[in-house]
């Protein structure tokens, strides 16, 4: 079962509240991707390649030199000529598109330990949005429901949210501002907070590197700053 994120009751101290308006310019969305930086995938990506490569994960090695080469950017037909795949990258690869977002091995993330906590430190003073390349809308915002990291950010967006503009993240950015801008609209006026259903309907490398999340800074307009 995906991990929760947990929370963190401390204030923001009077030096980070310096060093975070130094960087960032009032009125600024402060975007998180959410593979990678707030998630721990690697076990969903391991699991998938096994899938598609036809293997039996309870007798297959090479664990750490599959997700070295997915860290290095490796294509899908380098991981099958290195590894060896029996099975044509072609093949492996449509496989692997199938099932990366399919629910059964999104319940393989787990929320790293400091994901809630910089978050709940970072929306004392800014307004957070997650955009992401997912494309499955229906289980990404399930999985964002489960681990609890909604109730921790302003908007959220996903690829599938910005049909024609496939890989275009300034066009999540400004999806996710309209939808935070919205929600903040509807709450001064007393409705309900939107849940998933009221939306409608680099990758790999950064995905699985265990690295402390970094946001990417972007004005209200969408233009990334920083």
């Amino acid at each position: 079962m995906t991990s929760r994120a947990t929370t963190s009751k401390r204030a923001v101290s009077p030096r980070v509240a310096r060093l975070l308006r130094a960087r960032v310019s009032d009125g600024s969305l402060l975007c998180f991707d959410l593979d990678g930086p707030l998630l721990d995938v690697s076990e969903r990506y391991w699991r998938v390649h096994v899938s598609a490569a036809g293997l039996d994960v309870a007798a297959s090695h090479g664990r750490a030199r599959y997700l070295a080469l997915k860290r290095r950017g490796a294509t899908d037909e380098e991981i099958c000529r290195r590894l060896r795949i029996q099975v044509a990258a072609s093949e492996y690869s449509a496989r692997r598109r199938a099932l990366l977002e399919q629910a059964e091995y999104l319940a393989f993330d787990r929320v790293w330990k400091w994901t809630g906590r910089v978050l709940t430190i970072l929306h004392q003073a800014y307004r957070i949005a997650i955009v992401t390349k997912r494309q499955n809308a229906q289980t990404y915002r399930v999985q964002l429901l489960a681990t609890g990291l909604r109730r921790l950010v302003d908007a959220e967006a996903c690829e599938a949210d910005v049909e024609g503009h496939a890989g275009d993240k300034g066009a999540l950015i400004r999806r996710a501002e309209r939808l935070r801008e919205g929600s903040s609209a509807r709450r001064r006026h007393g409705a309900r907070h939107p849940d998933c259903s009221q939306h409608g309907t680099d990758r790999d490398r950064s995905e699985l590197r265990p690295a402390r999340p970094t946001p990417v800074v972007a004005s209200p307009s969408g233009r990334v700053i920083g």
